[in-house]
This record gives structure tokens, sequence and C-alpha cells, in this order.
């Protein structure tokens, strides 16, 4: 086969899952209402229609995403490359690592249909779902990356969410309307790699009552928070650091696109008992700081022909950025 498919990895949230019982939709779905203890992380969950080519597909039936922003870009892929498949990568964003998993495992379903190599889209967390595939696997069938909005070091809106339990704090979230909790959310091991990193913490440390503290404290007050999941998400970040940036930022074909112009939180100050103070002013798309999505300035250095920087927020940057791949 010639064609070379375009699969689109989506961020957190972005994907449907279905209750492996009986195959119904449960996420945002009004079964959710119902069941919305199934969304912890110990209970098992399905995705579907990974292998399904969105070209065969007619307009209304084409995975449109959480909040339907995803179906742009789709529709954008589509038209613009008729001759090419397009995949939507679903999978279970409560974990960052299976997710990556996952994907390796449609790398292989599709290298079974006789595809060699696939050029990749990804948006939010999907970037670190793909960067993590890359720290494992290399580059082994991933031809062009494209990265749009990454968290690569993380978000201080989830120390927010991680203090205060403010559902609505998860980039995108709509959670809160749909009562899924504190409790819930805080022992998925994606919101915990989605914290700041060192490095980020390094250079905007976390705050207590307007006074900076150490990273180690930074630390031990993440862990208080998120004990389940917290020592495995910075194991997941440092492979991604020291396996995944370097490869990354040197392979020619993976490019960047950032968020910036958006009021966006710089850092969070512990006021006292489940109250923060964000810090705003910082470069970015609202939810992820152009710091973080840079890899704390490290693609800038890749040089102007392999990163661009929009006036959007986050999500809108599957509308404002044009990710196309030759």
């Amino acid at each position: 086969m010639t064609a070379i498919p375009i699969v689109f990895i989506p961020g957190i949230l972005s994907s449907q899952l279905y209750l492996p019982e009986n195959g119904k939709k449960l996420w945002l779905s009004p079964s959710f209402l119902k069941n919305a203890d199934r969304m912890a992380f110990s209970s098992p969950l399905d995705v579907k229609n990974n292998e399904v080519n969105q070209q065969t597909l007619p307009h209304t039936r084409r995975e449109k995403g959480m909040l339907m922003r995803e179906v742009f870009l789709i529709e954008k892929l589509c038209s613009a490359f008729p001759d090419r498949p397009v995949y939507y990568f679903s999978y279970d964003w409560r974990s960052c690592k299976n997710g990556a998993q996952k994907f390796a495992e449609f790398i292989a379903y599709l290298a079974g249909l006789g595809y060699e190599t696939v050029d990749l889209v990804c948006h939010s967390m999907g970037g670190l779902v793909m960067s993590y595939y890359v720290s494992r696997r290399g580059f082994a069938h991933l031809r062009k990356i494209i990265c749009l909005g990454v968290p690569f070091e993380g978000s201080p809106l989830m120390e927010k969410l991680a203090v205060t339990g403010d559902i609505n704090a998860i980039p995108n979230a709509v959670a809160e309307v749909f009562g899924l909790t504190k409790e819930i959310v805080t022992a998925y091991p994606s919101a915990a790699v989605l914290l700041p990193t060192k490095e980020y913490l390094s250079v905007y440390p976390l705050y207590r009552k307007g006074t900076p503290v150490s990273t180690e404290e930074a630390e031990a007050v993440f862990e208080a928070c998120m004990p389940e999941v917290f020592s495995a998400a910075r194991t997941f970040q440092h492979a991604v650091h020291m396996r995944a940036y370097k490869a990354l930022l040197e392979n020619p074909d993976c490019y960047f696109g950032i968020g910036i112009g958006k009021d966006t939180a710089q850092t969070v100050s512990l006021e006292g008992g489940d109250k923060v103070k964000e810090y705003e002013g910082a470069a970015g798309d609202r939810d992820v700081p152009e710091y973080s999505a840079t890899m704390c300035g490290r693609v800038e250095k890749t040089g102007f022909e392999r990163f661009r920087k929009f006036d959007a927020r986050h999500g809108e940057l599957l509308r404002s950025a044009e990710p196309m791949t030759g």
C-alpha cells in the first residue's frame, strides 16, 4: 500500500468510553448519570472503532470527540487528503501509559494491513501518549508527527484540581456537571501525569500563601493529594524526558503548534484548606503554559520551520492550527 494513513490522537476526556458487558457508551451519556462510579480507574472500560477509516464514513457518522471539536480536524484531514486513510485513535484516557500500550497495538494492526508508516496529529495529552510510545519504541512505524498544545511539562490547572477538587480545572472539562468527583479523578494515572514536572517547578514553583516552596515540598503536597498514582506519574514523566525529548527535538519531521496570547495560569499558591490562588499572566493557551508546550523552551531551538504559535485557546488549536501532513 502506498497511501500513508493519518492518525489523530486526542487529549484527555476526548475518547468515548464504553461498558464492556453491554457495549453501551458510558462517558458523557445518559447511562453515566446512573453509573458514575464506573469511571473509577479500577473499573474496566472499552473503546470502539479505532480500526474504522473515517474516509469510509458519511460526515454524520465520523468520530466527533467529546465536545465535537475534534470533528473539525477530522473533516479537514479527510477533505485535504481524500486518497489517504484517516483514523481517530480512541484510548482510555484515565491512563497515558495504558493508552500508549494500546497505541502500539493499533500501530501493529495497521502494519498488518500493509501500512509500514503513519503520520500523527496529537492534541494535548495525546502528545504524551505518543511521547511515551517514542520513549519505548522510537519512531518505529512513525513518519511525520504534529503536536498541538501538548503539556509536556504539565499544567498548573492540575495543581488546582489536586488541591481543591475543582474538576473544571481539567482542560476542556465538563466533568463536574456529570458528577465526576475529585476522589475518582485524582486516582487516575493520567491526572498525575498532568501535574507540573520537576523542571517546570524549578522555574515556576508552587507557592504557599504567596511564598515559593521548594520542589521537594511541592512534591510532598502532590503526593499527599494523589498518593495512589503520583510515584508512577513521575516515572512516566522521567521516561519521556530522558528518552523521548531528544528524539522528538532532533527529528526533522516532528512539528509543534503552540497556543499563546491567552491569560494562562503560571502556577498556584496554597492559601489554606482547599483554597488556592492562581498566578496568571503566563503566555499560553489558557490551559497549557507556553513554557510547558515548548518543553521548557527547547522547542524554540529547533528553528522556525518546525514550530508555529497561534493566538488560540487550547481547544481552538484544532481549528486555528493547520495540522496538515504532506
